[in-house]
């Protein structure tokens, strides 16, 4: 067994090859500043794979455009046998999705949760597309690949909303979360306070929001509960393998877009302000979501896959880590935030940063594995940009930058 592993600047595109399957592990991104050329970029990385027919199946670990938007240039007529997404039903409901229906209904088509929501809808419909079947991985669930098997760790839907808070925001001395880049957004929300807290409150100000605007809207809210409720039903019957077709969500979701253009046509600077900042609200408690939904994996001692799972979800999944991996992708890029001395070693560790300089690799995870191997997809000319640990452009002696891909057999 191989895993070859494509450099995709802060982003996430693995290949674990065995002697006649191929699973395409993330593809994704070069989202910095929302380049429009993102998803170009990351197919790039794969095309060959895909011209060669090698891919036979699809892992989503989680719904980030850094893990995903190299999928959406598959052409349409690709095959594949299977698309593995995380589990998504968490106290009986799909927390994102009227999040990602307030997010295509209002926001500003050049912020990213507009972009973030606009694009797994398009990921929904590729994998419809080309996948034979499309399965929602959970805790315990089993994989059988290349005559050994792959243990699904996480998500675990009995625990996990538990750890549905935003890993990347701390509390204050008076428990008000604030964004880690320091900008004006901010939210006065408790500590304390999870997931579903806030998205009841996102609800409230939104309904409260668009009542204000006193403008014509009658059509917009309409058409953005029927997409919800289409994209619901899509969601909770695939997690049933029901074959339902994507094509009425489908048909509801370019409704709702044609409904959103004409609400925003008639929008003054201070209404989009207020949805700006809304939308960005609503947009970092998607992430929380999907960050905590991320599939975490392994393979005997051979690998682990950490996704972007938040470092309290590692500490509560170590027990059930072997001692030694040959190979460990290291969680969210290597992102301070996420670092936990529970992160396990391997003989070789995936780094898969580069592209933002406010999210720099860590020198904690560097340090761990020093004396073990370090692979590095911040492939840039100035390193120091991008990792904490190299100074005046020289990176660890442990370090093993990846300029057109790394391979390892494990």
């Amino acid at each position: 067994m191989e895993i070859i592993t494509k450099p995709v600047m802060h982003g996430d595109c693995n290949i674990i090859c065995g002697d006649t399957e191929h699973l395409l592990i993330d593809c994704g991104s070069d989202n910095r500043g929302n380049n429009v050329n993102s998803s170009s970029f990351a197919y790039g990385k794969i095309n060959k794979e895909i011209s060669r027919n090698d891919i036979t199946d699809i892992m989503v670990s989680h719904f980030h455009k850094d893990h995903f938007n190299g999928i959406l240039k598959i052409p349409d007529s690709y095959k594949i046998k299977t698309a593995y997404l995380p589990y998504s039903i968490i106290k009986n409901e799909i927390p994102y999705v009227k999040g990602i229906g307030r997010l295509l209904a209002i926001a500003s088509p050049y912020s990213r949760g507009f972009q973030l929501s606009r694009d797994i809808i398009e990921l929904f419909r590729k994998l419809v597309c080309i996948s034979n079947e499309i399965h929602f991985l959970k805790k315990d669930d089993v994989l059988f690949f290349d005559n050994d098997e792959i243990r699904i760790l996480w998500p675990d839907i009995c625990h996990i909303v538990h750890f549905m808070h935003n890993p990347v925001k701390l509390p204050d001395e008076q428990g008000v979360i604030t964004s880690i880049n320091n900008t004006e957004w901010f939210t006065s929300i408790k500590a304390e306070e999870h997931f579903f807290t806030i998205e009841d409150r996102l609800s409230t100000e939104f309904s409260e929001m668009v009542k204000s605007f006193q403008i014509e809207n009658q059509g917009l809210l309409p058409t953005m509960h029927k997409f919800i409720d289409y994209l619901n039903n899509f969601i909770y019957s695939r997690h049933e393998t029901s074959e339902v077709s994507f094509e009425r969500t489908y048909e509801a979701y370019k409704d709702l877009i044609n409904q959103r253009n004409r609400f925003r046509r008639r929008l003054n600077v201070n209404d989009s302000s207020r949805i700006n900042y809304f939308a960005l609200q609503q947009y970092h408690n998607i992430v929380t979501c999907m960050n905590a939904i991320s599939i975490v994996f392994d393979c005997k001692n051979r690998f682990l896959f950490l996704g972007d799972a938040p470092s309290r979800v590692v500490d509560y999944l170590s027990p059930l880590f072997y001692d030694n991996y040959k190979f460990v992708k290291i969680q969210h890029h290597g992102t301070k935030s996420y670092y936990t001395s529970n992160t396990p070693v391997g003989n070789y560790n995936l780094i898969s940063s580069g592209g933002y300089i406010s999210r720099k690799i860590h020198r904690n995870y560097v340090d761990r594995v020093s004396r073990e191997r370090v692979i590095c997809t911040s492939a840039h000319k100035s390193s120091s940009d991008f990792c904490n640990y190299a100074t005046n452009k020289m990176c660890s002696q442990s370090c093993t930058k990846v300029f057109d891909q790394h391979l390892l057999t494990v």
